[in-house]
């Protein structure tokens, strides 16, 4: 008679693939990190529009450019955590 084909794989040393996660982070965790990146990236390229394309008084391009050095820097430190929280594990 036949058997059943084993689960196990031979270039992984016999484990069960399925057995084990290859993602320890949580997914919602994950995703909420790369939707922040993406909300802080646009908000510093709109900011950055803002400071260069609007003839503006001087505070406000000030005003600008700070909300779009501090978004980049959100998204700069949420690409950090998102990495980090991938090499844990």
């Amino acid at each position: 008679m036949n058997e059943l084909p084993s689960r196990k794989d031979l270039s992984t040393g016999n484990r069960d693939l399925k057995s084990e996660r290859s993602v320890g982070v949580p997914k919602r965790r994950s995703l909420a990190l790369l939707c922040l990146t993406t909300l802080f990236g646009l908000l510093s390229i709109v900011a950055a529009i803002n400071t260069t394309v609007l003839t503006l008084s001087a505070d406000w391009r000030y005003f600008w450019l700070t909300i779009c050095l501090f978004a980049f820097a959100l998204s700069l430190t949420c690409i950090i955590l998102f990495e980090r929280s991938y090499k844990k594990k």
